[in-house]
């Protein structure tokens, strides 16, 4: 079927020659000099110029309570991380309650880009971080990539993951102190 294509086309491209050449003497001698006709460049992709957007799915585990809820904060750059507040790269902050030992909270229609999260395991409605007089959390935290916290909350860097494609998926293990 290939060959018979190629054989059908080459004849229909060599009546169409002869054609043009008893109108146009210019193809004429160019035809007759076995000259090749320039070959048009090769289509290209157009560039998009409207954003991509993902979706983001972040499952929190490690919950030592159903009590309460997990509150969120997404954050699309490093200003005022974790806590948020005036001109800060807050995003997003939500609530999830906790089924079963875990919560999940979705973000639709995010530009693809680098984000981080800071979560916090409210067990008392308050929808923030409660820590002693020494300022150590007396409600789980979770941070995205799951680093160590130690003395301090780690910074955007340590944290951030990147958004792409149809669907991105975290899990964050929640801590506690």
């Amino acid at each position: 079927m290939i060959k018979f294509n190629y054989l059908l086309a080459t004849a229909c491209c060599v009546l169409s020659l002869t054609a043009v050449s008893q109108i146009n003497p210019v193809f004429a001698v160019a035809q007759s000099r076995n000259l090749q006709p320039i070959k048009s460049p090769k289509k290209t992709k157009p560039i998009l110029t409207t954003y991509n957007n993902g979706n983001l799915e972040v499952k929190f585990i490690g919950i030592k309570s159903s009590k309460g809820e997990v509150c969120v904060n997404l954050f699309n750059g490093s200003n005022g991380f974790p806590e948020g507040g005036k001109g800060s790269s807050l995003k997003v902050a939500r609530c999830a309650p906790i089924v079963k030992g875990t919560a999940k909270i979705s973000f639709a229609n995010l530009p693809y880009g680098n984000y981080a999260i800071a979560a916090v395991h409210d067990t008392n409605g308050d929808t923030r971080l409660n820590s002693n007089f020494l300022g150590i959390p007396q409600e789980g935290i979770g941070f995205s990539n799951n680093p160590i916290v130690k003395t301090s909350a780690p910074s955007f860097g340590e944290s951030q993951f990147f958004v792409s494609g149809n669907k991105t998926e975290l899990q964050i293990r929640m801590q506690y102190f």
